[in-house]
């Protein structure tokens, strides 16, 4: 109910209308209201009845109430926009953790090995372990292997002058792994 209202209605326990917070009276047990915040940041402070627990609104305050849970269209699209960023921010991070998963890679790999033990016995089996050592290597520790600057390749060939991102080593290391996959696609 509207404190301003239910005061011209009432009018107090004297008939007068009582403008101030602090003299304002509970329109239902007549004892002194206390003022409180509606919530922590909304600004608006509504009258409360410590005797009867009742919640009294001045005019203007519901509607306040309902615009402040509601948010305004530049808040509500502010929020939006973030989240949208957020969401793209979450995307690319969990493709770089998937492109880096240990797990994932080693699986792939333990994969291969078992495939060609099955197919072709235990020497096809240990090539195709020291073949995976490399692309597990590259995903399992992109970050230390891009980092890495100052490596010359061999005499004559120039030096890695800038740091290579992390995750570009990550998917060479996953392009290594499965062009056995590849391969064999594109032959079978």
């Amino acid at each position: 109910m509207v404190l301003g209202r239910m005061s011209i209605v009432t009018g107090g326990p004297d008939g007068k209308h009582q403008r101030s917070s602090k003299d304002r009276q509970c329109p239902s047990c007549f004892i002194r209201m206390s003022t409180v915040d509606y919530a922590y940041d909304s600004g608006i402070q509504i009258n409360r009845c410590d005797n009867c627990a009742g919640v009294w609104l001045d005019q203007g305050q519901l509607e306040s109430i309902a615009c402040y849970r509601t948010g305004s269209p530049a808040v509500n699209a502010l929020a939006q926009a973030q989240a949208k960023s957020l969401g793209a921010q979450n995307r690319w991070n969990f493709f770089q953790d998937a492109v880096r998963s240990k797990s994932a890679s080693g699986a792939v790999a333990m994969l291969c090995i078992a495939i060609a033990f099955y197919a072709r016995g235990p020497e096809v089996a240990f090539r195709s372990f020291a073949f995976a050592l490399l692309p597990l290597v590259c995903i399992w520790f992109s970050d230390g292997l891009g980092n890495l600057t100052g490596v010359s390749l061999g005499l004559g060939r120039p030096t890695v002058t800038h740091a290579t991102p992390g995750v570009l080593i990550a998917l060479a290391g996953w392009i290594l792994l499965l062009c056995r996959f590849i391969v064999a696609m594109l032959l079978w």
